[in-house]
């Protein structure tokens, strides 16, 4: 899917060069994988935090084109780091952890 979004004033005069994106759309019932996925995970291997950082990185997978590399990436530098920063999830994570140890 693309994206063609043009700016123009009341006259219809464009205000600055058109932009066009692609939009990625992926089937809803891929959305429920990561949640699943990071269930069985967790119970199969009995690692909390492996499955979490497991199940992030499948949803940044399907969300991100399909692509592993980006996945990687985005769960490094934007989801891992976001829920670090935010005080709930930091929260989260650090219960986690001990419930690990």
């Amino acid at each position: 899917h693309h994206l063609k979004v043009e700016l123009t004033d009341d006259s219809g005069d464009l205000l600055c060069e058109p932009n066009e994106q692609r939009l990625l759309s992926i089937p809803a019932w891929l959305t429920i994988f990561p949640p699943i996925i990071t269930a069985f995970v967790a119970i199969i291997f009995r690692q909390i935090f492996l499955a979490l950082v497991f199940g992030i990185w499948l949803a940044a997978f399907l969300g991100h084109g399909y692509d592993p590399f980006a996945a990687i990436l985005r769960t490094l530098d934007t989801y891992i780091v976001d829920s670090i920063v935010d005080h709930d999830h930091s929260a989260v994570c650090i219960c986690v952890v001990c419930v690990h140890v």
